[in-house]
């Protein structure tokens, strides 16, 4: 990309290293460290003759939404009051809030606050709608193969459904669906379950005011629950920007929500690409700016301390993680070899387990077998016993009668 844009310029006849201010937009959180980095990546991408250039600066997304609606915050704000910036892009919400100062000046009050809900979202909703009238295997087979034919669609769903819906019924007419023509797929895919019934409507669909409705309420409750979770300065005015901001059910509903909260919300002619025109007036005023431009070589030796230190930061903070990254290596190693003396004393005691078992099953058996023997042998006594006591009493008997014979 950088080779290709160089291409561009130089064919224009102008020199890129020297006449072409560099600005690049960045997420609110980026600290020095980041920017630096990004610095370094642009420098070996090309975009840079000296990595210390001043004709690359960089500014935060919403500092640069700010700059492209800045004649209206000028005509809306007073010095000292605070606004909040809400980019509501295809799968993120984020919002920041910011202090308007003297000479257009701008001072980030909050951190980003960010939500997963977007665009996004509102499509995946609209397509679970179709799921219930085409089955959803045959959405995820249309989006495995005929992936442009489900953009189109989707495409058409935002120009004639997402961009009118006001949220307002009495202004509401239901909206009819071709899907045979948004997406001819959908036929060659549609479940058998579901194509009897399809085949009866030719392919239409209606979309309803509540089937709509339930596609963006989802998403817009997150929207305002983040705004109301970062007003906690109480701004002054509420500035929209992002794909989903030219939403009139949106606006509509933070309208209702924060209408006695926040008293001004704004959304520019081209939300969308805010970011981008802000980052382009930031770089026409740093260019056009004498004030900017006049300290020549002491502002380079300052922004090259700036660079500096923000490298030794850089390096510091690389040193740390390298000596948390060793630490880290040797407790895993020293994990993975108590790990294994650990299954080493398990298989031997396995082993040694399953010997006692045989050896305790083996005397068992000699006990069991013991057992049966002494039953036999007491069975043998107790026999021999009787004998012998039946013996003893003839005996006794015999002598008796002997005795009674010498009597006589």
């Amino acid at each position: 990309m950088g080779e290709i844009i160089k291409h561009v310029i130089i064919n224009d006849w102008i020199d890129f290293y020297n006449q072409v201010l560099i600005v690049l937009t960045v997420p609110v959180e980026f600290d020095h460290t980041s920017i630096a980095i990004m610095r370094e990546c642009a420098f070996k991408a090309g975009l840079l003759k000296d990595q210390y250039s001043r004709n690359l600066r960089f500014i935060t997304e919403p500092e640069a939404a700010a700059i492209h609606c800045m004649k209206f915050l000028n005509e809306n704000l007073s010095v000292g009051e605070t606004f909040m910036v809400v980019d509501c892009g295809d799968n993120t919400i984020d919002s920041t809030t910011i202090l308007f100062l003297e000479d257009e000046e701008l001072n980030i009050m909050t951190e980003r606050s960010r939500n997963d809900c977007g665009d996004n979202f509102i499509d995946q909703e609209f397509l679970k709608f179709l799921e219930l009238k085409v089955g959803s295997t045959t959405i995820n087979l249309v989006k495995e193969n005929h992936y442009d034919q489900l953009q189109y669609m989707l495409k058409e769903f935002y120009r004639k459904v997402k961009m009118d819906f006001t949220g307002i019924q009495s202004e509401f007419r239901p909206i009819d669906l071709e899907l045979d023509e948004l997406c001819p797929a959908l036929i060659q895919y549609c479940d058998e379950k579901y194509l009897d019934n399809m085949r009866k409507v030719e392919w239409n669909i209606k979309l309803k005011f509540e089937d709509i409705k339930s596609m963006f309420d989802p998403i817009i409750e997150k929207i305002l629950k983040l705004i109301d979770r970062s007003n906690n300065n109480n701004c002054n005015l509420l500035l929209l920007i992002g794909i989903l901001s030219e939403s009139k059910y949106l606006k509509l509903r933070i309208n209702q929500e924060f209408n006695n909260k926040i008293p001004i919300t704004y959304v520019p002619p081209n939300p969308i690409t805010s970011i981008m025109e802000g980052a382009v007036q930031y770089g026409l005023k740093w260019i056009y700016d004498p004030e900017r431009n006049s300290d020549g070589g002491a502002g380079k030796e300052k922004f090259q301390d700036e660079f500096h230190e923000s490298n030794n930061n850089l390096n510091e903070y690389k040193i740390l993680y390298d000596n948390l990254m060793q630490k880290y290596d040797e407790l895993v190693n020293k994990y993975e070899e108590k790990e294994q003396r650990l299954n080493n004393i398990q298989i031997k005691s396995s082993d040694t387990i399953k010997k006692l078992e045989e050896e305790k099953n083996k005397f068992q058996e000699e006990i069991q077998e013991s057992n049966n023997n002494l039953n036999e042998y007491k069975t043998l006594h107790d026999n021999l016993k009787k004998k012998y006591d039946d013996l003893v009493n003839e005996n006794e008997k015999y002598k008796e009668r002997k005795q009674d014979i010498n009597e006589m």
